[in-house]
């Protein structure tokens, strides 16, 4: 009892009403056992305030734990909650992924973007006129990560020599796209959005759902005759 007396006030209760309110749905949804900092609150929710008014909100990356399977905090509990926070309202699931998915990918310096939604950036300009027929059997090296490049994001896959055969849906959209438009020995870093990737699916316990991937891709060869044709 006298611990309970002397107990600081929840900090839930010291929040504003509207950031209360978003702080409470929150912990209701996560089963009432997360508490939340006011400190971070406050800053996450005056960020997306103005990520919201510039139409820039960008999707929060995921964690270790949830790319490896152990139990995490859903993301998108997470958004829901400080959208709301940001603009005053509790939004509906559906309205908070039609903001997200409309600016998920807001283009980086330095890159090009197409009418799909893939962004690129050539890092180093291949040799020669020829780029992949479709259906022509191609070599390349790429690594590829979750939520960001190099130190910034998480490498879940790479390979020194992988083949396919070009724009046949061997592999995801934006590998098709972008690969049929390289030179041999041109290097490229693209984002692929969920669309151009693995979809609302992920693949297995490497890639959760509605995953933005980042790949360094190098084109090394592109083989005579194509495969179809053997």
């Amino acid at each position: 009892r006298q611990l309970r007396k002397h107990r600081p006030p929840s900090s839930v209760s010291r929040l504003p009403p509207q950031l209360a309110m978003a702080a409470a749905r929150y912990r209701s949804s996560c089963g009432g056992a997360r508490r939340l900092s006011p400190l971070l609150l406050r800053v996450c929710a005056a960020a997306v305030a103005a990520l919201v008014a510039a139409a820039g909100v960008r999707r929060a990356p995921l964690s270790t734990a949830a790319l490896h399977g152990r139990r995490a905090v859903v993301p998108t509990q997470r958004r829901q909650a400080l959208l709301a926070a940001a603009s005053g309202l509790i939004l509906s699931p559906a309205v908070a992924h039609g903001i997200e998915q409309a600016s998920a990918l807001a283009l980086l310096p330095g890159f090009t973007s197409t009418s799909s939604g893939l962004q690129y950036e050539i890092v180093k300009e291949g040799s020669g006129d020829l780029k992949p027929d479709k259906g022509r059997r191609v070599l390349v090296e790429y690594i590829g990560w979750l939520d960001g490049f190099d130190d910034k994001g998480v490498l879940f896959d790479s390979s020194n020599s992988f083949g396919f055969r070009a724009g046949v849906k061997q592999v995801i959209k934006a590998w098709d796209e972008s690969v049929m438009d390289m030179r041999v020995g041109e290097r490229r870093r693209i984002i692929v959005p969920p669309e151009l990737g693995y979809g609302k699916k992920g693949a297995g316990d490497v890639i959760p759902p509605d995953a933005t991937l980042y790949f360094d891709v190098v084109l090394k060869k592109i083989l005579f005759p194509p495969q179809s044709s053997r």
